[in-house]
C-alpha cells in the first residue's frame, strides 16, 4: 500500500507504507514529513494489524480527519480514504486511481405552495392601472397628504357615519396611519429585544464575577495553607532521579546497560554475557552539577514526550530502551521497543551520556569488546611515551597517570583480565611514587627558600609544583596561592 500527496505542498508525491507503521508529522525524523504549520511535531501514525492498516492520532493540535471526519483514536483504513490534516490531504491505495468518488448532492423537492389564509380578494376587472411615473407621482402626493391627515386628524373632532362617504385620499391616509403605527410596534419589539439581551449580560457577567471570587478566595486559602505548612508542601515534591536501561538481545548474547542517577549519586552498571565483561561504578556528584543536568533536561521537551507503540524484532535482534525522569512534580517514563527514538528521547540520552563521561571519567556508551580493547591500547601506548620522557615536561607524570588510569577502566570489565590491564596498573603505580617523591622535595625546596628570602626561586618551585600537581589535589591549591602571594609581595616591595 502507499500513500499520494493529492493536496498540499508535495502533490504528486507518494511514499510506500511498510511495517509496523509510518510516523507522519513535521519533526525531520519522521517517516512522512509535512511542510505545514498546521502539523504537529509528531502529528500521527500508521500501523499494521492484523494484515489492516489503520490511522491513529498522536494527541495534535489541530487533529486528523479521514474522509472529512474527524478521528479520535484508531480509525481503519480501506483502499481509497483520504487523509487529511491541515491543508495536506493524503490517499490510502495501491494506486493513484483508488480514489473514491463523491456522490453528488440529492436536491431535495422543491416545497409545495398553499394558498395563503389571509390573502387579499382579487381587485375588480374593471380598475384601470396608472403608468409608471404617474403612479410615482401620485404615491408621492398621497404621502405628503398622509402625513398631514394624521397630524390635523389629532386636533379635529372625529367623523361619525353620518357624515360624507370617505373619499381615496381617505383610506389613503387610514392606511398609512395604520403603517405609523405598525412601525411604532416594530420599535417597541427592538426595545424588547435589547432590555433582554441586557438582562443575559448583566447575569452571565454576575456569573463570572462570581467565579473570579470565588478563584481569588481559593488561591488566597491556598497561600495561607502554604505559608502555615512550608515542611509539608516542600515535602510533596518528587526529588531529581533518572534511569535509563537499554537492552539487546539476539539469539547467542543478552546485552544490558544502565545509568542511574538518585541520592546525589550517579552509577554505570554494563554486563555482556559472549564477551563476558560485567563492569559497576558509582560516584558522589555536587548539587551545582546535579542542578545543571536537571536544567539541561528540562530544555529537551522530554515531559511531555507520549508512550511509543511497541514494534517488531527485526532479523532476530530484540531491543528495548526505557528512560525515567522526575523532578518537581513532574515525572515521565518511555518505553522505546523496536521502535525508532523520537528526537527528545535521543537528546535527553545525549546529556546523560555526555554528562556520565564528565564525571566517571569513562566512555558510557554501548562500546563492543575489540573496540574497548583498541581504546585502551592507545592510551596505553601514549602513557609509556610520557612515562618514559617525563623529565621533559613538568607535567608529562601527571599526564601519564591519567592515561594508565583510564587504560584500567577500560580493561576492568573483562574476565579474565588482559596482560595489559596489570601492566598498566604496575607502570601507574610506579608513576605515581615518582611524582609524590618529586612534590615532597619540591615543596621542602619551596619553603626553604621562603624562610631564606629567595621569593624568586620559591616562586619557580611553586610553579613546577602547580605543574606536576593533579588540580584536584590540595597541593595544587596551595602552590597556585603561594605564587599569587609572592606576587603580591614582590609588587608591594617595588612600590617602595
Amino acid at each position: 500500500m502507499k500513500l499520494f500527496y493529492i493536496e498540499g505542498n508535495k502533490i504528486g508525491a507518494s511514499y510506500e507504507l511498510t511495517p509496523p507503521g509510518v510516523s507522519i508529522g513535521r519533526e525531520s525524523d519522521n517517516d512522512v514529513i509535512l511542510d505545514s504549520e498546521a502539523s504537529s511535531r509528531y502529528h500521527a501514525k500508521l500501523e499494521l494489524k492484523d494484515g489492516e492498516w489503520f490511522v491513529k492520532d498522536l494527541g495534535s493540535t489541530n487533529g486528523t480527519k479521514l474522509n472529512d471526519l474527524k478521528i479520535s483514536g484508531d480509525a481503519r483504513l480501506n483502499e481509497g480514504d483520504r487523509i487529511s490534516i491541515g491543508k495536506e490531504v493524503l490517499l490510502f491505495g495501491k494506486t493513484l486511481d483508488a480514489r473514491k468518488t463523491e456522490t453528488p448532492p440529492v436536491t431535495p423537492p422543491p416545497p409545495v405552495q398553499t394558498p395563503s389564509p389571509a390573502a387579499e380578494p382579487a381587485k375588480p376587472d374593471s380598475a384601470v392601472k396608472p403608468s409608471i411615473d404617474a403612479a410615482k407621482s401620485d404615491a408621492v402626493k398621497e404621502e405628503k397628504k398622509s402625513f398631514l391627515n394624521f397630524f390635523s386628524s389629532k386636533d379635529s373632532p372625529e367623523k361619525t357615519d353620518g357624515d360624507k362617504p370617505k373619499t381615496p385620499d381617505d383610506i389613503s391616509s387610514t392606511a398609512e396611519k395604520m403603517d405609523f403605527f405598525a412601525k411604532k410596534e416594530d420599535k417597541e419589539a427592538v426595545k424588547r429585544k435589547h432590555a433582554s439581551m441586557l438582562f443575559y449580560i448583566i447575569v452571565i457577567g454576575a456569573a463570572v464575577l462570581m467565579v473570579l471570587l470565588f478563584l481569588l478566595f481559593d488561591k488566597i486559602q491556598a497561600e495561607s495553607e502554604k505559608n502555615r505548612k512550608p515542611k509539608q508542601a516542600a515535602a510533596s515534591t518528587t526529588p531529581f532521579m533518572v534511569n535509563y536501561e537499554k537492552q539487546i538481545t539476539t539469539a547467542d548474547n543478552i546485552f544490558r546497560y544502565e545509568l542511574s542517577i538518585r541520592d546525589d549519586k550517579i552509577c554505570v552498571m554494563r554486563d555482556d554475557l559472549k564477551c563476558q565483561i560485567k563492569y559497576r561504578k558509582e560516584k558522589k556528584v555536587d548539587k551545582d552539577s546535579l542542578q545543571k543536568l536537571e536544567q539541561e533536561l528540562k530544555e529537551t521537551d522530554f515531559m511531555n514526550l507520549a508512550e511509543q507503540q511497541a514494534g517488531v524484532p527485526s532479523e532476530g535482534t530484540d531491543e528495548l530502551k526505557l528512560l525515567t525522569i522526575s523532578f518537581g512534580n513532574n515525572l515521565n517514563s518511555i518505553r522505546i521497543k523496536n521502535t525508532f527514538e523520537p528526537t527528545s528521547f535521543k537528546e535527553a540520552v545525549r546529556i546523560l551520556e555526555d554528562f556520565s563521561k564528565l564525571i566517571l571519567k569513562i566512555p558510557t556508551i554501548s562500546q563492543t569488546a575489540d573496540e574497548m580493547k583498541n581504546i585502551a591500547e592507545e592510551e596505553f601506548r601514549n602513557a609509556e611515551m610520557l612515562f618514559k620522557n617525563y623529565q621533559a615536561k613538568d607535567e608529562n607524570l601527571r599526564i601519564a597517570i591519567q592515561k594508565y588510569n583510564l587504560v584500567v577502566d577500560n580493561l576492568e570489565s573483562f574476565e579474565p583480565k588482559p596482560e595489559m590491564y596489570d601492566k598498566a596498573y604496575q607502570q601507574c603505580q610506579e608513576a605515581k611514587k615518582i611524582l609524590d617523591d618529586e612534590l615532597k622535595r619540591l615543596k621542602s625546596d619551596g619553603e626553604r627558600n621562603l624562610r631564606l628570602s629567595k621569593f624568586e626561586d620559591a616562586k619557580e618551585v611553586y610553579l613546577k609544583i602547580k605543574a606536576k600537581a593533579d588540580p584536584e589535589e590540595p597541593l595544587y591549591g596551595m602552590a597556585r596561592q603561594k605564587v599569587i602571594d609572592i606576587d603580591n609581595f614582590l609588587k608591594q616591595k617595588k612600590k617602595k
